[in-house]
């Protein structure tokens, strides 16, 4: 069974912040993750995958954005260790985390509902 939930229209300030989060999220539990640049991003790194330890993240991706070849929340970035879990920031301004995980799942709805932010999701599978 995979799960998804998210959240939707950040303003850019909350965008910044929840990356900012998942990183330090992600740098406590994982040694490295995949970077995938997506939609509407610079033609240099779009459709492109990146390893990348955790620790190096933020800076990493923030590279990325200081040299406008991404643009929160304007642009897509997934994030992701073997495809499980999977951290997708869109450029529709929604943040996704997709997991079999129901513990990850129900860690960020229990956080982002705590932050005041509606949260959707929706199940697959059997």
């Amino acid at each position: 069974m995979i799960f998804k939930v998210w959240i939707s229209n950040l303003k850019k300030q909350e965008h910044y912040d929840e990356f900012l989060y998942l990183c330090d999220y992600l740098a406590q539990r994982m040694m490295s993750v995949n970077v995938y640049f997506g939609w509407d991003n610079d033609p240099s790194v779009e459709w492109q995958s990146f390893e990348i330890a955790t620790k190096n993240l933020s800076g990493f991706i923030l590279s990325k954005y200081d040299d406008s070849e991404y643009i929160f929340r304007f642009s897509d970035v997934t994030i992701n260790e073997g495809n499980d879990p999977e951290f997708i920031f869109s450029n529709d301004a929604d943040i996704f985390v997709v997991s079999q995980n129901k513990e990850i799942i129900d860690f960020f709805s229990q956080y982002w509902q705590g932050k005041g932010y509606t949260i959707r999701n929706t199940t697959e599978g059997p």
